[in-house]
């Protein structure tokens, strides 16, 4: 993003910490700052199609996510995201919106952690989860299946097509007999007679804790692993998987722009988000391939082969692509729904 010198040597380092240390060159400008309350909008007369920007004040609340219906109900907020738990109530109704995410959820394994450092128990732990029965039963639909760690419907182009639909690689099937088997076949390499007890981290928001109830349940069933789970905030979340203190965490990512490899670089060596420290020399090899060219008929293929080592050695059991659901006042005409690099597309927003 270009950056405006002399603002910036102004603000130093209040650069962004208030409204009046904030510039912008779009639809809005930020007006107030309250913090952990709201931020409010107003539009700039300076914006190069200003004339097209037909609502004049745009106000965005800070609210937790339990209080977001009745913040709805109250009519003290137009638009709101939802969890599925809180849409339920509003199924079939207009007010209810659903939208493309660029959001991956997965289980993160610490590949230097106990025996999590060995494919063949990675796999078997996929494997025994069936992640038709998370989506479908237990996230009652709210959410999509993916058979890459690349997001589908975002606009991630391949050479021709949609990428994920360019990638033959599947993610192994849920097949608890296999499991059992290369469970068995991963233990007696690493010297070990059963699975040692484990524990899943995972935040405390949204649907996480029934995702990863849903999965220590089917561990426990399938594998007859002894999983204990481990709720902790986002934020100790990320400190503790920066530390790599766990042994395997429910996670989320989503990339910083259009293109498959802001999502599978995640696995290169030297990424620092590489946060399970997954190592394979030919996919590092492979990210350097495809950073070094701008030509499709290169990236692409090189993107394919690096999905299809994901599926092979399984640093990350994938569960499932997330899906946005909104409330949404009737009133509110244009809003535009961003899957990757933000929320919303306010510009052309129309209040009837």
């Amino acid at each position: 993003m270009p950056l405006n010198q002399k603002f910036y040597n102004k603000a130093k380092d209040k650069y962004f910490t208030e409204a009046e240390y904030t510039i912008s060159n779009g639809p809005y400008t930020l007006e107030k700052w309250t913090h952990d309350s709201e931020l409010k909008f107003k539009k700039n007369p300076n914006y190069w199609d200003a004339g097209n920007v037909k609502t004049d004040n745009v106000e965005l609340k800070i609210i937790a996510t339990d209080s977001a219906v009745n913040a709805f109900k109250n009519k003290e907020v137009d638009v709101t995201a939802v969890t599925f738990e809180q849409a339920k109530e509003f199924a079939g109704k207009p007010e209810l919106v659903k939208a493309n995410d660029g959001g991956i959820y997965y289980l993160l394994f610490n590949t230097k952690e106990n025996v999590f450092k060995n494919a063949k128990v990675r796999r078997a732990i996929t494997m025994a989860i069936n992640k038709e029965e998370l989506v479908n039963k237990v996230l009652e639909g709210s959410e999509k299946l993916t058979k890459t760690f690349t997001p589908s419907g975002i606009g991630l182009n391949g050479v021709s097509k949609d990428f994920p639909a360019e990638v033959a690689t599947d993610q192994p099937k849920f097949n608890v007999a296999e499991a059992k088997k290369l469970l068995a076949e991963g233990l007696k390499e690493e010297g070990l007679s059963e699975l040692p007890k484990f524990e899943i981290l995972f935040n405390d928001t949204g649907s996480r804790k029934a995702i990863a109830e849903y999965i220590q349940e089917s561990l426990r069933n399938n594998l007859g692993a002894n999983v204990e789970l481990d709720m902790v905030s986002g934020k100790e979340r990320i400190e503790r998987t920066k530390k790599r203190d766990y042994q395997i965490s429910l996670q989320n990512w989503t990339g910083d722009f259009l293109d498959p490899i802001t999502y599978l670089d995640l696995f290169d060596s030297t990424n620092a988000n590489n946060r399970g420290d997954f190592k394979n020399v030919k996919y590092d090899e492979l990210t350097k391939t495809v950073k070094s060219s701008a030509d499709p008929k290169v990236r692409v293929p090189a993107m394919i082969e690096m999905e299809k080592l994901i599926s092979e050695e399984q640093p990350v059991t994938i569960l499932f692509q997330k899906q946005k659901l909104y409330l949404v006042n009737p009133k509110v005409k244009n809003l535009g729904f961003v899957s990757i690099g933000g929320e919303f597309f306010i510009r052309d927003v129309v209040m009837n």
